[in-house]
Protein backbone atom coordinates (compact mmCIF):
# COMPACT_ATOMS: atom_id res chain seq x y z
CA UNK A 1 0.00 0.00 0.00
CA UNK A 2 2.72 2.57 0.61
CA UNK A 3 4.51 1.47 -2.65
CA UNK A 4 1.02 2.38 -4.06
CA UNK A 5 0.84 5.71 -2.34
CA UNK A 6 4.41 6.56 -3.57
CA UNK A 7 3.43 5.76 -7.26
CA UNK A 8 -0.06 7.77 -7.06
CA UNK A 9 1.02 11.11 -7.99
CA UNK A 10 3.65 10.06 -10.70
CA UNK A 11 0.88 8.40 -12.41
CA UNK A 12 -1.28 11.29 -12.56
CA UNK A 13 1.09 13.92 -13.66
CA UNK A 14 1.75 11.73 -17.43
CA UNK A 15 -1.86 11.43 -17.49
CA UNK A 16 -2.50 12.93 -21.71
CA UNK A 17 -3.55 16.18 -21.54
CA UNK A 18 -7.29 16.02 -23.41
CA UNK A 19 -8.38 18.20 -25.85
CA UNK A 20 -6.13 21.36 -27.73
CA UNK A 21 -4.62 24.40 -27.27
CA UNK A 22 -5.30 27.11 -29.66
CA UNK A 23 -4.08 31.00 -30.04
CA UNK A 24 -6.81 33.64 -31.50
CA UNK A 25 -7.89 36.88 -31.92
CA UNK A 26 -8.93 39.12 -28.67
CA UNK A 27 -12.43 37.87 -28.89
CA UNK A 28 -11.65 34.43 -29.98
CA UNK A 29 -13.99 34.44 -33.16
CA UNK A 30 -10.47 33.46 -34.76
CA UNK A 31 -8.57 30.88 -34.00
CA UNK A 32 -5.41 29.43 -34.91
CA UNK A 33 -4.61 32.71 -37.45
CA UNK A 34 -0.68 31.52 -37.03
CA UNK A 35 0.13 34.78 -38.18
CA UNK A 36 -0.41 37.88 -35.95
CA UNK A 37 0.80 42.01 -36.66
CA UNK A 38 1.63 42.30 -32.95
CA UNK A 39 2.47 40.44 -29.96
CA UNK A 40 -0.39 42.21 -28.02
CA UNK A 41 -2.62 40.89 -30.54
CA UNK A 42 -2.17 36.77 -29.71
CA UNK A 43 -4.46 35.56 -27.22
CA UNK A 44 -5.36 32.05 -25.42
CA UNK A 45 -8.79 30.79 -26.04
CA UNK A 46 -10.23 27.34 -24.48
CA UNK A 47 -11.33 25.72 -27.76
CA UNK A 48 -13.57 26.91 -30.98
CA UNK A 49 -17.02 28.88 -31.22
CA UNK A 50 -18.79 26.20 -32.50
CA UNK A 51 -17.71 22.52 -31.59
CA UNK A 52 -14.33 21.06 -32.23
CA UNK A 53 -11.95 20.24 -29.56
CA UNK A 54 -11.74 22.01 -26.13
CA UNK A 55 -9.84 21.78 -22.91
CA UNK A 56 -11.02 19.63 -20.50
CA UNK A 57 -12.49 21.67 -17.23
CA UNK A 58 -9.72 22.35 -14.59
CA UNK A 59 -6.75 24.67 -13.85
CA UNK A 60 -4.09 25.15 -16.08
CA UNK A 61 -0.73 27.32 -16.72
CA UNK A 62 0.69 28.89 -19.84
CA UNK A 63 3.95 30.46 -20.78
CA UNK A 64 5.13 31.65 -23.94
CA UNK A 65 8.75 29.61 -25.65
CA UNK A 66 11.09 29.75 -28.29
CA UNK A 67 9.94 26.88 -30.44
CA UNK A 68 13.91 26.11 -31.82
CA UNK A 69 17.46 26.27 -29.73
CA UNK A 70 16.31 24.83 -26.73
CA UNK A 71 12.97 26.07 -26.52
CA UNK A 72 13.90 29.14 -24.08
CA UNK A 73 11.11 30.64 -21.92
CA UNK A 74 9.96 33.88 -23.48
CA UNK A 75 7.56 35.10 -20.86
CA UNK A 76 8.70 37.31 -18.39
CA UNK A 77 6.09 37.49 -15.76
CA UNK A 78 6.09 34.91 -12.60
CA UNK A 79 4.03 31.86 -13.36
CA UNK A 80 1.80 32.42 -10.92
CA UNK A 81 0.31 34.92 -12.89
CA UNK A 82 -0.47 32.67 -16.13
CA UNK A 83 -3.04 30.29 -13.98
CA UNK A 84 -5.96 30.09 -15.27
CA UNK A 85 -9.17 27.67 -15.14
CA UNK A 86 -11.67 25.96 -17.54
CA UNK A 87 -15.17 25.70 -17.30
CA UNK A 88 -17.17 22.66 -17.99
CA UNK A 89 -18.45 23.75 -21.69
CA UNK A 90 -14.82 24.27 -22.49
CA UNK A 91 -14.34 28.08 -22.42
CA UNK A 92 -12.05 29.78 -20.19
CA UNK A 93 -13.79 31.54 -17.30
CA UNK A 94 -11.48 33.33 -15.47
CA UNK A 95 -7.72 33.60 -14.15
CA UNK A 96 -5.75 34.28 -10.98
CA UNK A 97 -3.41 36.88 -12.81
CA UNK A 98 -3.39 40.33 -14.27
CA UNK A 99 -3.22 39.44 -17.50
CA UNK A 100 -5.95 41.38 -20.15
CA UNK A 101 -9.17 38.93 -20.58
CA UNK A 102 -11.72 39.57 -23.45
CA UNK A 103 -15.12 37.87 -23.55
CA UNK A 104 -15.71 35.74 -26.22
CA UNK A 105 -17.79 36.61 -29.22
CA UNK A 106 -19.71 33.33 -30.67
CA UNK A 107 -22.59 32.99 -31.81
CA UNK A 108 -24.95 31.80 -30.43
CA UNK A 109 -23.49 33.27 -27.28
CA UNK A 110 -21.71 31.66 -24.80
CA UNK A 111 -19.93 31.98 -21.51
CA UNK A 112 -16.58 32.60 -21.85
CA UNK A 113 -12.92 34.84 -21.90
CA UNK A 114 -9.67 34.92 -23.75
CA UNK A 115 -6.47 35.62 -22.34
CA UNK A 116 -3.64 37.72 -23.70
CA UNK A 117 -0.61 36.77 -23.54
CA UNK A 118 1.95 39.54 -23.15
CA UNK A 119 4.29 39.74 -21.61
CA UNK A 120 7.16 37.91 -23.27
CA UNK A 121 10.13 38.86 -24.87
CA UNK A 122 11.12 38.54 -28.93
CA UNK A 123 12.04 35.21 -30.56
CA UNK A 124 15.10 35.15 -33.00
CA UNK A 125 13.14 34.34 -36.06
CA UNK A 126 9.65 35.36 -35.59
CA UNK A 127 8.14 32.19 -34.62
CA UNK A 128 7.03 31.45 -31.35
CA UNK A 129 5.04 28.64 -29.06
CA UNK A 130 2.23 28.77 -26.75
CA UNK A 131 2.61 25.78 -24.14
CA UNK A 132 -0.37 24.89 -21.62
CA UNK A 133 -0.08 22.29 -18.95
CA UNK A 134 -2.31 21.14 -16.30
CA UNK A 135 -1.75 22.75 -12.85
CA UNK A 136 -1.30 19.78 -10.50
CA UNK A 137 1.74 18.68 -13.63
CA UNK A 138 3.35 21.74 -13.60
CA UNK A 139 3.53 22.49 -9.79
CA UNK A 140 4.69 18.84 -9.32
CA UNK A 141 8.20 20.00 -10.94
CA UNK A 142 11.19 20.28 -9.47
CA UNK A 143 12.07 24.18 -8.06
CA UNK A 144 8.58 25.29 -8.80
CA UNK A 145 7.62 28.80 -7.69
CA UNK A 146 4.53 30.58 -8.03
CA UNK A 147 6.66 33.49 -7.97
CA UNK A 148 9.27 32.92 -10.14
CA UNK A 149 9.48 34.50 -13.43
CA UNK A 150 12.18 32.06 -15.06
CA UNK A 151 10.78 28.47 -14.10
CA UNK A 152 9.68 26.49 -17.15
CA UNK A 153 7.99 23.27 -17.73
CA UNK A 154 9.78 20.57 -17.04
CA UNK A 155 9.49 17.70 -19.64
CA UNK A 156 7.33 15.62 -16.90
CA UNK A 157 4.29 18.24 -17.62
CA UNK A 158 1.44 17.17 -19.01
CA UNK A 159 1.24 19.78 -22.23
CA UNK A 160 0.12 20.88 -25.14
CA UNK A 161 1.19 23.30 -27.74
CA UNK A 162 0.70 25.65 -30.75
CA UNK A 163 3.00 27.54 -32.55
CA UNK A 164 2.29 31.43 -34.30
CA UNK A 165 4.22 34.11 -35.84
CA UNK A 166 4.72 37.78 -35.12
CA UNK A 167 5.07 40.33 -37.54
CA UNK A 168 7.11 40.07 -41.01
CA UNK A 169 6.74 36.14 -42.36
CA UNK A 170 10.49 34.95 -41.73
CA UNK A 171 11.53 33.96 -45.67
CA UNK A 172 14.19 31.60 -46.77
CA UNK A 173 17.03 33.36 -48.49
CA UNK A 174 18.25 31.62 -51.77
CA UNK A 175 20.66 28.90 -50.68
CA UNK A 176 22.83 29.81 -53.91
CA UNK A 177 22.89 33.35 -54.59
CA UNK A 178 24.64 34.36 -57.53
CA UNK A 179 28.19 34.75 -57.05
CA UNK A 180 29.38 37.33 -59.31
CA UNK A 181 26.64 40.18 -59.20
CA UNK A 182 26.18 42.53 -62.05
CA UNK A 183 27.86 45.73 -62.04
CA UNK A 184 25.66 48.31 -62.93
CA UNK A 185 25.96 49.56 -66.40
CA UNK A 186 27.45 53.00 -67.25
CA UNK A 187 24.48 55.32 -67.65
CA UNK A 188 25.57 58.11 -69.72
CA UNK A 189 27.14 56.11 -72.72
CA UNK A 190 30.37 57.83 -74.05
CA UNK A 191 29.79 61.10 -75.84
CA UNK A 192 32.58 60.62 -79.02
CA UNK A 193 32.02 57.35 -80.13
CA UNK A 194 35.02 56.14 -82.14
CA UNK A 195 35.04 57.22 -85.34
CA UNK A 196 35.70 54.66 -88.39
CA UNK A 197 39.09 54.83 -89.71
CA UNK A 198 38.77 56.46 -93.45
CA UNK A 199 39.70 53.86 -96.18
CA UNK A 200 42.87 54.62 -97.81
CA UNK A 201 42.92 54.06 -101.76
CA UNK A 202 45.13 51.80 -102.87
CA UNK A 203 48.15 52.97 -103.74
CA UNK A 204 48.59 53.15 -108.00
CA UNK A 205 52.05 51.66 -109.14
CA UNK A 206 53.57 54.58 -111.16
CA UNK A 207 53.13 54.13 -114.91
CA UNK A 208 56.40 53.50 -116.72
CA UNK A 209 57.47 56.18 -118.56
CA UNK A 210 57.73 55.35 -122.31
CA UNK A 211 61.30 54.40 -123.57
CA UNK A 212 62.81 56.29 -126.99
CA UNK A 213 62.75 54.37 -129.59
CA UNK A 214 66.06 52.90 -130.94
CA UNK A 215 66.03 54.90 -133.84
CA UNK A 216 65.74 57.96 -131.98
CA UNK A 217 69.23 57.16 -130.54
CA UNK A 218 71.79 56.75 -133.41
CA UNK A 219 72.49 60.10 -134.42
CA UNK A 220 73.94 60.46 -130.67
CA UNK A 221 75.72 57.38 -130.53
CA UNK A 222 77.28 58.22 -134.18
CA UNK A 223 78.19 61.78 -132.89
CA UNK A 224 76.68 63.25 -135.91
CA UNK A 225 76.40 66.85 -135.04
CA UNK A 226 73.25 68.74 -135.16
CA UNK A 227 71.46 65.78 -134.94
CA UNK A 228 68.61 65.73 -132.90
CA UNK A 229 65.43 63.24 -132.62
CA UNK A 230 62.67 64.54 -135.15
CA UNK A 231 65.31 67.19 -137.25
CA UNK A 232 66.87 65.89 -140.60
CA UNK A 233 70.30 66.97 -140.44
CA UNK A 234 71.71 69.70 -143.23
CA UNK A 235 73.35 68.32 -146.42
CA UNK A 236 76.95 69.32 -146.03
CA UNK A 237 78.09 67.64 -149.10
CA UNK A 238 76.31 70.74 -150.81
CA UNK A 239 78.29 73.23 -148.81
CA UNK A 240 81.47 71.36 -149.23
CA UNK A 241 81.48 70.53 -152.96
CA UNK A 242 80.77 74.51 -153.60
CA UNK A 243 77.56 74.26 -155.52
CA UNK A 244 75.41 75.56 -152.57
CA UNK A 245 74.73 79.54 -151.73
CA UNK A 246 76.87 78.98 -148.85
CA UNK A 247 80.38 77.80 -150.44
CA UNK A 248 82.15 81.13 -149.98
CA UNK A 249 80.96 80.46 -145.90
CA UNK A 250 82.31 77.26 -146.00
CA UNK A 251 85.87 78.37 -147.57
CA UNK A 252 86.48 81.10 -145.21
CA UNK A 253 85.94 79.14 -142.46
CA UNK A 254 88.45 76.70 -143.61
CA UNK A 255 90.95 79.11 -144.13
CA UNK A 256 90.18 80.09 -140.45
CA UNK A 257 91.15 77.23 -139.36
CA UNK A 258 93.99 76.57 -140.93
CA UNK A 259 95.64 80.14 -140.08
CA UNK A 260 94.47 78.91 -136.43
CA UNK A 261 96.31 75.70 -136.40
CA UNK A 262 99.81 76.90 -138.18
CA UNK A 263 99.77 79.43 -135.09
CA UNK A 264 99.42 76.75 -132.63
CA UNK A 265 101.71 74.82 -134.31
CA UNK A 266 104.29 77.06 -134.14
CA UNK A 267 104.07 78.40 -130.39
CA UNK A 268 103.68 74.75 -129.33
CA UNK A 269 107.10 73.50 -127.91
CA UNK A 270 108.44 70.28 -129.45
CA UNK A 271 108.40 66.98 -127.68
CA UNK A 272 112.68 66.91 -127.32
CA UNK A 273 112.71 70.61 -125.66
CA UNK A 274 110.00 69.35 -123.51
CA UNK A 275 112.40 66.16 -122.44
CA UNK A 276 115.34 68.50 -122.07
Amino acid sequence: MLGLALLGPAASSVLALTGAVYTSNSDGSIIDANHYDAKADVYLTGGPCNGGSHLAAGDYYFEVVQPAGGGDLLSTDAIGNRKFTVAANGFISSTTGTHTTHAVNCTPSVTGVTIQLIPFGDSANGEYKLQVATASSVEACAGFSALSTTFQFCQQADQKSDNFQVGEIQTTPPTNPPTNPPTNPPTNPPTNPPTTPPTTPPTTPPTAAPTESPAGSVAELTGTPGATPGHTPPNTAAAFDGSGPGSDSWRIMLIALAILLTVVLLFTPSGEARRR
